[in-house]
């Protein structure tokens, strides 16, 4: 006689969903209407969204026929240009933004709640109250920028992960193919979350075919996505590569190395013209703006930005010797000799490389600078009034910066988040080991804290860290620390049937 097979968990995820959300009507309601009051005094204090140059390169891009090959993907800018075609305001970038965001925490929440059987009402609605409190997210979406779109999808593919893992039901591959498509149309760091989704795909489902076959799809999707953008950067500007900046940007990294090199002598061996050139427009400029690098226990992003820069200069220098040529085609030529540049500082550096930028980035992670949250825009720029249809030297102040000074302290906060964040970690890697905890709760941790990992690996060799990066593993962050809690204070570990 066999015996008896496991109950398994219902396959109906609507069905669920739908009988958990009815038991917390209640403090759904109040949830919701907290949400409302927020939005409410957000917008009568905040009349006008936030605005940056960044804001108006994405206008630029989604006015100029979205042309591929510029500074940034494209997929604000598409975002932008469908929501003129409903309003021509930034009311309506806020609704939208504000509504995607409310609804990913709260489903992140009640995923965490439910799956990880958080049952002690004071953890509960301590967890909810901080995922309430979410402020830099929060007034991120009342920015016309597209980390608060890039916060709220990641959180949302994070979700639907756990319920891939939960359920096991193949169709869930769908909106996360969806998502992932959008998510790296909108940022490309976007680019590692496969390495998320996939042991996720390969290790959660019994039927490894169907993980393998999952994986696949998902794969072929995001190359296919990527040979577009290729496609469409040969067609516009002429050179065919996925991102020009991500040259920049690695550039700008390694020239953190230079400072501490001896510049008499040539920084890398080749036999590449134009990388010489660069090596030669490098240490030829150094001692005239030596300022320009920063301290060895400091990151910057100025070599891209700055006109003084060396990164700057060569494109100049690179323009007077290809004078025909349309600005954005050298641009991306120049940023794939970037690529090769700074691929070679790096091996040749690999140890300078490591202690005076990614050491140093990695404790921007633990206490990020404060970025665009320093100070409301005092300037609408005139692509933007261009956009919106404003005319002149239009006020867009709020009536009242309400949320700076909470703001202006957020990065300590982010010191204290990753200190229990750590301590959560070890506790439950601990009880893990010991096989104190239930399977859900398990791989919940095991989830949350590979992906807070994988992000802040890939965030720390992307780019200079400031606030508005850390957003979207802030909840992940919570979470952990509240399984912990709920653990800890468990008697015994539930485990679900």
């Amino acid at each position: 006689m066999k015996p008896n097979k496991p109950v398994r968990i219902q396959q109906n995820i609507k069905a669920e969903l739908l009988a958990f959300f009815n038991n917390n009507k209640k403090e759904l309601l109040i949830l919701s209407g907290i949400y409302l009051l927020i939005a409410i005094l957000l917008k009568y204090f905040y009349p006008y969204t936030d605005l940056t140059s960044d804001t108006g390169g994405y206008i630029n891009w989604a006015s100029g026929g979205f042309k591929h090959g510029g500074p940034r993907p494209l997929g604000y800018s598409y975002v932008l240009y469908f929501l003129q075609q409903f309003a021509n305001n930034t009311t309506i970038i806020f609704i939208v933004q504000y509504l995607l965001h409310c609804i990913a925490v709260l489903f992140f929440t009640y995923t965490i709640l439910h799956i990880g059987n958080i049952t002690n009402r004071y953890i509960r609605y301590s967890f909810l109250l901080m995922s309430v409190a979410y402020l830099p997210a929060i007034y991120m979406t009342n920015m016309i920028m597209s980390d608060s779109l890039f916060t709220s999808l990641t959180i949302l593919l994070f979700t639907l992960s756990v319920w891939l893992y939960y359920k096991k039901n193949i169709y869930l591959i769908i909106p996360i193919v969806a998502l992932m498509f959008f998510i790296i149309s909108i940022r490309y760091i976007g680019l590692v979350y496969p390495a998320f989704v996939i042991p996720v795909c390969l290790f959660f489902f019994r039927k490894k075919f169907t993980g393998v076959i999952l994986s696949g799809i998902l794969l072929l999707t995001i190359y296919g996505y990527v040979e577009k953008v290729k496609s469409g950067t040969e067609k516009d500007q002429g050179v065919r590569q996925f991102s020009a900046f991500g040259g920049w940007q690695l550039a700008n990294n390694a020239l953190h190395v230079v400072p501490h090199l001896d510049i008499d002598n040539p920084l890398i061996e080749t036999n590449d013209y134009n990388l010489l050139g660069i090596d030669t427009m490098i240490r030829l400029t150094y001692d005239r703006n030596p300022n320009l690098y920063p301290h060895k226990d400091t990151v910057t992003y100025l070599f891209i930005w700055d006109k003084t820069s060396p990164l700057n200069m060569y494109l100049e220098y690179y323009a007077l010797h290809n004078r025909s040529k349309k600005y954005y085609k050298m641009w991306n030529e120049v940023g794939a000799l970037y690529a090769d540049y700074g691929s070679e500082l790096v091996k040749t550096y690999p140890g300078k490389f490591f202690r005076y930028y990614l050491l140093n980035n990695a404790k921007n992670m633990v206490r990020p600078n404060i970025g665009f949250f320093k100070s409301f825009s005092d300037s609408t720029y005139f692509v933007n009034r261009l956009w919106f249809g404003w005319k002149g030297d239009m006020d867009i102040q709020p009536r009242k910066d309400i949320l700076r000074p909470a703001l202006l302290i957020t990065p300590f906060v982010y010191t204290f988040y990753w200190i229990i964040f750590a301590a959560a970690a070890v506790y439950l890697g601990l009880a893990i080991g010991k096989k104190k905890m239930a399977q859900p709760q398990v791989v919940l941790t095991v989830l949350m804290v590979g992906f807070v990992l994988l992000y802040s690996a890939a965030s720390i060799y992307a780019a200079p860290v400031n606030l508005r990066f850390l957003l979207p593993i802030r909840m992940m962050m919570l979470g952990t620390v509240f399984i912990a809690l709920q653990h800890y204070t468990s008697k015994k570990p539930v485990t679900h049937s």
